[in-house]
């Protein structure tokens, strides 16, 4: 045997956390965590909400282009289907 023998009851490291306050850790984690995948939630509906009003947007302008020209008295480009 290399030294003597100690009882685990010996061995104590009053710096550790106790049982209970492992689980009030866990439980506030668990609690940070729910309000994260929330929060990701609502900027993932926001950020597509923006994508959808560009793509509507970058549909529409083509469509509405020469309208716009015509009311503000804009030359119209020599292009294709003038």
């Amino acid at each position: 045997m290399a030294g003597p023998q100690r009882r685990v009851t010996d061995h104590v490291h009053p710096d550790y956390w106790t049982e209970n306050q492992q689980h009030r850790y866990e439980d506030r984690v668990v609690k940070e965590m729910e309000q994260i995948r929330e929060e990701l939630g609502v900027l993932s509906t926001r950020l597509l909400m923006l994508l959808g009003g560009i793509v509507l947007l970058a549909f529409l302008l083509p469509l509405v282009a020469p309208f716009i020209r015509d009311w503000l008295n804009l030359p119209r480009a020599a292009g294709f289907l003038v």
